[in-house]
């Protein structure tokens, strides 16, 4: 969507919102490629379950600033689709929970020190 043809037409206080709308309108594409690459990554039909899973954690922790590392087996033959997909599912599930116990680890150090 190219709403950058509105600029010319619009007064300078218009401008300030019309930026503002545009970043917005940039991070919400942004958020849904991400949203659609998490539920289903391309690389999970393209390089399978190994690559995808990889990609995948290495995303998570650049996404959470968590490490984490993923140990698998190299040459491991390709699933039927739909294990796969519950496997990328259960990896998923469980990075998810880790972010939800660091958190409450968190918030219990911070009630212990207060």
């Amino acid at each position: 969507m190219c709403l950058d043809v509105l600029s010319p037409k619009v007064s300078p206080d218009e401008t300030t919102h019309l930026s503002s709308a545009l970043e917005c309108l940039e991070k919400c594409i942004i958020e849904t490629r991400t949203i659609s690459q998490l539920l289903h990554p391309p690389l999970l039909d393209e390089g399978g379950l190994v690559s995808a899973a990889r990609l995948y954690v290495e995303s998570f922790a650049q996404r959470s600033g968590i490490e984490a590392k993923l140990d698998l087996q190299e040459g491991i033959d390709k699933l039927p689709e739909l294990t796969e997909v519950a496997l990328f599912r259960v990896l998923q599930e469980s990075l998810t929970n880790v972010i939800e116990l660091v958190a409450l680890l968190d918030q219990f150090k911070r009630t212990r020190t207060n």
